[in-house]
């Protein structure tokens, strides 16, 4: 018998609409408490530096980061779990997601003042970069999961996000790596910030997509 969902489709799109909230209240509080801090030439993590008069809110915000990705992610995987171990998969990238880009590398502060690699950068680079395969990997396991078929928009909104998603990427990484000093590419931090807008608009249809498994 297919069960459906009760309660957690709408548990998960509300985790998901408290951590957009949260993500647009945090980018406009936290550079009022940071004087000198550019949101438009500076990436996210330099919020989370050693020296940041705001370490300590950076963190707290990383674990909100963290626990509201692992509720959206049980959420999915109670509203599906009924189509296979894929989903299973799709949930754990979605928690790995949330507890990289949160705690992962909110907990390990990069340094501005050391001239050589530190232990908190290695660790800090690689929970991220850890949070980005596992972020650009869910919606192909999702691909996998719902056919085009029968579901034409998410695939639609799948497209969009790749090309949009990568396109903002490349900038950033463009402007962090290749010391750019004018131009557009300047803007890392703008970048990178559209970059987060992208999924979170995608996760967003994912949240629909769950509230339609309960009407239909």
């Amino acid at each position: 018998m297919d069960e459906k969902p009760k309660y957690w489709p709408h548990i998960g799109v509300t985790a998901l609409t408290a951590l957009l909230v949260c993500e647009i209240f945090t980018n406009i509080l936290f550079p009022i408490y940071y004087p000198g801090y550019n949101w438009k030439t500076q990436s996210i993590s330099y919020l989370g530096q050693d020296k940041s008069p705001i370490l300590q809110w950076v963190k707290i915000w990383s674990i909100s980061f963290s626990v509201g990705y692992t509720i959206f992610a049980f959420a999915f995987y109670y509203t599906f779990k009924n189509k296979g171990w894929l989903i299973g998969l799709a949930s754990l990238l979605l928690i790995i997601y949330g507890l990289g880009e949160g705690i992962g590398s909110g907990f390990f502060p990069v340094s501005t003042t050391e001239t050589t690699a530190t232990t908190n950068a290695f660790l800090h680079n690689f929970f991220g970069g850890l949070a980005d395969i596992s972020l650009f990997t869910f919606p192909v396991i999702l691909l996998k999961t719902f056919p085009f078929s029968g579901h034409k928009n998410l695939w639609t909104w799948t497209l969009v996000t790749y090309c949009l998603s990568l396109l903002f990427c490349s900038f950033f990484l463009i402007a962090k790596y290749q010391g750019i000093q004018s131009g557009f590419l300047l803007y890392k931090g703008l970048w990178q910030r559209m970059f987060v807008l992208c999924f979170y608009l995608y996760f967003f249809q994912v949240g629909r997509l769950m509230i339609t498994r309960i009407n239909s």
